[in-house]
């Protein structure tokens, strides 16, 4: 659980580094990958981080041995 956490923290460092267009073709990818649920439609805008559903998301992606 550590281990994951660590990852976590990470990830979040990572997306934080991400500028606006990176985080909105991160999201359209998650939506395409079927893993997730539709989110509720939020606009960038107001909601600029990642969900921590989109999070999970992305871990499973790397987890899976995604690139």
């Amino acid at each position: 659980m550590k281990e994951n956490h660590q990852s976590y923290q990470s990830l979040e460092q990572f997306v934080i580094q991400l500028n606006q267009d990176e985080q909105v073709m991160l999201k359209e990818i998650l939506s395409n990958n079927g893993r997730m649920k539709k989110m509720s439609c939020t606009s960038i805008e107001d909601s600029p981080l990642l969900t921590t559903d989109e999070m999970e998301a992305i871990m499973q992606l790397f987890q899976s041995g995604a690139t």
